[in-house]
C-alpha cells in the first residue's frame, strides 16, 4: 500500500516537494533494511539536519553510526519515534519528522530489529554455553 504523503509547509529554502522528496527517501531507506543506496548525499545533508542529529565527521560516519547493524539501525528508529520535533514547520522540517513517527513502518521496522537483536543474543549464549560445556564438560 502507497503512503499516502501531505502537502507539508514549504519553507524559505524548500517547497513542501522538496519535503516530500526527503519523506519518500526515509521511508525507502527504511522499509529497504537500510540499503546504502537509499544513502544518497543530499538525502545524508538533509537527515543530518533532522530528528536532532548532527553531520558526524562526514556521510560515511554518519552511516557506521545510525545503519551499520541492526543495534544501530535499532537506536535510528527509537531516536526518531523520540524526538520532540521542534520548530516552526515553515523554517524547518519538524512537519515531516511528526508524519514519519506516525508512519507504521517506523514501529513495524523498529519491532523487528528488536526481535532480530534478541534473537542474536539468544544464539550467542548458546553458543557460548555449548563451548563451556565442551570446556569444562
Amino acid at each position: 500500500m502507497k503512503t499516502k504523503m501531505p502537502e507539508f509547509t514549504p519553507t524559505q529554502w524548500n517547497t513542501s516537494k522538496d519535503k516530500q522528496k526527503f519523506a519518500t527517501q526515509l521511508l525507502k531507506l527504511v522499509k529497504g533494511d537500510f540499503q546504502q543506496a537509499d544513502f544518497p548525499k543530499w538525502f545524508y545533508q538533509r537527515l543530518m539536519n533532522c530528528f536532532g542529529h548532527i553531520a558526524h565527521y562526514n556521510q560515511n560516519g554518519f552511516w557506521v553510526t545510525w545503519f551499520d547493524d541492526p543495534a544501530s539501525q535499532y537506536n535510528f528508529l527509537v531516536n526518531i519515534l523520540n524526538y520532540p520535533c521542534y520548530g516552526d514547520p515553515g523554517w524547518t522540517y519538524s512537519d515531516v519528522e511528526k508524519w514519519i513517527q506516525e508512519q507504521p513502518i517506523i514501529t513495524e521496522k523498529r519491532d523487528e530489529l528488536a526481535q532480530k537483536i534478541m534473537d542474536k543474543m539468544d544464539e550467542d549464549e548458546r553458543s557460548e554455553n555449548a563451548r563451556l560445556q565442551k570446556k569444562f564438560g
